[in-house]
């Protein structure tokens, strides 16, 4: 045998109902066992039992329901041949879509979870050309090291000689993951468009709502590691979360002669470096309105009010919250 020789033996056995059911159900089982060579013979390395369930349910093409479930057990039978340590691994992802109303309103919905190895992060500042970059570095303790909590961003671009590079470490962590994902849409004018008097103005107006939030940690309890939303998590266990909240009320959405947006968007992320946490936050509120005197001829105004923060265990002088205002006018 040769050093790299191995054999594996594999098994599964599946039952369900056919492709062409209107409602689809499969349930599978799989095991397999791997071997690899020691002292010129082939030793069992490890055996895993992979579990699967799936299904997929829809109703006069209005509601429609999928799931997948999969569960993976890992032994390892011989530390000498396998380092690694076991494995006990669940992943599962859920969608739900439904229309109402003949398509004035549509929602969709997306859960997962899974588990994977993630490695810290950690920044590194690069100097470049003069004037090219985003970042300056100042000495404050006058050692003459650039160390990471004494760079900052420019305020000239004369002083901007360095770019910031995020980069993997070399330590990993194995950590759950799941995500959660919402959007709902509704557009009163699918059935209001041909109505007359009140119902004819209502249907002038639109929605969009979109919420995302992902999040992974290292918990062992199934109420946390399986909760986008659990909010009990220990930091120890925490290891990045990140949520997106988006609406967008529109008045005339789509005509091209007079149109106005409001559009709220909250953006929240928390992520682990080799030096701690990091958090940064993001609220806005835009305001905009469009007019076209002609074919050729229009303006556009556009007004954001904006909240800013940022927070770090390790860089606490550089937190900050700002409130800020953009206006921009186009003709």
């Amino acid at each position: 045998l040769l050093a790299n020789s191995y054999s594996y033996s594999q098994y599964e056995g599946f039952a369900g109902t056919s492709d062409s059911a209107r409602q689809k159900f499969t349930l599978s089982y799989k095991f397999r066992n791997d071997r690899k060579q020691s002292l010129d013979i082939l030793k069992d390395a490890t055996r895993a039992h992979d579990f699967s369930l799936s299904s997929e349910v829809g109703g006069k093409n209005n509601h429609r329901l999928k799931a997948t479930i999969n569960y993976r057990l890992l032994q390892v039978r011989d530390t000498l041949l396998y380092t690694a340590e076991p494995e006990d691994n669940l992943t599962g992802k859920l969608e739900y879509n439904f229309k109402l109303w003949k398509g004035a309103i549509t929602s969709s919905t997306l859960y997962e979870i899974g588990s994977c190895l993630e490695n810290k992060m950690e920044y590194t500042y690069i100097e470049g050309a003069p004037g090219q970059g985003v970042y300056t570095w100042t000495d404050y303790n006058g050692n003459g090291v650039q160390e990471l909590d004494e760079f900052e961003v420019a305020f000239f671009a004369d002083q901007a000689n360095f770019i910031r590079v995020q980069m993997p470490s070399t330590e990993y962590i194995k950590v759950y993951a799941n995500k959660f994902n919402q959007s709902l849409n509704i557009k009163p004018a699918v059935r209001w468009k041909s109505k007359k008097g009140f119902l004819k103005f209502l249907s002038r107006f639109s929605d969009q709502f979109a919420y995302s939030i992902s999040q992974k940690n290292t918990s062992d309890k199934i109420a946390e590691f399986a909760n986008p939303f659990a909010q009990n998590i220990s930091l120890d266990e925490l290891v990045s979360m990140n949520s997106t909240i988006r609406n967008s009320l529109s008045f005339n959405r789509g005509k091209p002669k007079f149109g106005i947006d409001y559009i709220v968007q909250s953006v929240k992320g928390k992520s682990l470096l080799t030096t701690g946490f990091d958090s940064r936050t993001n609220f806005t509120q835009t305001v905009l309105i469009r007019y076209n005197i002609s074919p050729k001829v229009g303006m556009q105004n556009s007004t954001i009010f904006g909240k800013k923060g940022y927070e770090s265990q390790f860089f606490t002088a550089k937190d900050y919250k700002i409130a800020n205002i953009k206006d921009d006018f186009q003709f």
